[in-house]
C-alpha cells in the first residue's frame, strides 16, 4: 500500500513534489474531492492516468465475476496510483473524504522522459511498490489468517482503526464473519475500531465514480 504519514524521503512524495510544480506550471494540478464510498474509476472503465492522491484514503480494489470485492492494497494521506499496463483492471475508491488529482498519462511520461531527476525519483518509487506488492504476496500465501491480522495490526496500527472492519477483513482475504471469529479468538477487538456498521455484503455497489 502507499503509506501515509511519511518521511520526506518516502518515494511516492518525492515524486509527487516534482510532478505537482510541472504540473502547475502547465495549469492541469487541479485537486477534486471525493466523498467518501464514492469510486474514483471502476475495473470495468478503460482509464490509463495517473491519479495522485493529496489526502484521504483510498482502497483499490479488483471485482469477481459475482460482484465480490478483494481489496489490492490502501493508499493512505498521500500517494500515486493508476493502471496497471498488462495487469488486471482494478477499481479505486474513497474510504475517507479525500483529495485527488488526475493526470493524463502521457503528459506523465513527457515529464518523466525529459527530467533525469524525476525519473530517478520514479524508479525508486516503482521499486518500492515491487517490494511491497512481494510482501503482500508473501503475506497471502505463507501465513495464516491470525498471523496475517496480527502482522497488519503491527505494522499499520493506525490506518487499522480508520478502516471499516468489512475492508479489513477484504484485504487479509477472509469474511466479515470470519473476521469476527478472529477477533474473538485472538482477543484483539479493542485494537479494532472501525465500525462494525461497515460490514457492507462484498458485492454491494459502489457509489458512482465522479468522473474526476
Amino acid at each position: 500500500m502507499n503509506r501515509g504519514l511519511v518521511p520526506d524521503d518516502f518515494p511516492a512524495a518525492q515524486v509527487i513534489e516534482q510532478v505537482r510544480e510541472r504540473a502547475a506550471r502547465d495549469g492541469i494540478w487541479r485537486e477534486h474531492a471525493v466523498a467518501a464510498g464514492r469510486a474514483i474509476f471502476d475495473p470495468d472503465t478503460a482509464q490509463r492516468d495517473v491519479f495522485v492522491l493529496v489526502g484521504g484514503l483510498v482502497k483499490l480494489s479488483y471485482l469477481s465475476a459475482n460482484g465480490t470485492e478483494a481489496i489490492k492494497s490502501f493508499v493512505v494521506d498521500e500517494g500515486i496510483f493508476g493502471r496497471e499496463e498488462g495487469g488486471v483492471d482494478f477499481g479505486a475508491c474513497a474510504v475517507e473524504p479525500s483529495r485527488v488529482v488526475r493526470l493524463p498519462e502521457q503528459w506523465v511520461v513527457r515529464q518523466t522522459d525529459a527530467s533525469a531527476g524525476l525519473r530517478q525519483s520514479y524508479t525508486l518509487f516503482v521499486n518500492w511498490l515491487r517490494q511491497r506488492k512481494a510482501e503482500r504476496e508473501r503475506m497471502l500465501l505463507c501465513l495464516t489468517a491470525g498471523e496475517r491480522l496480527l502482522q497488519f495490526l503491527e505494522a499499520e496500527g493506525d490506518l487499522v482503526r480508520r478502516l471499516p472492519q468489512g475492508d479489513i477483513a477484504r484485504y487479509l482475504g477472509i469474511t466479515p464473519i470470519a473476521f469476527s471469529r478472529l477477533k474473538r479468538r485472538l482477543g484483539v477487538g479493542a485494537a479494532v475500531v472501525g465500525n462494525p456498521a461497515c460490514f457492507a455484503p462484498t458485492g454491494a455497489k459502489r457509489g458512482k465514480s465522479p468522473g474526476i
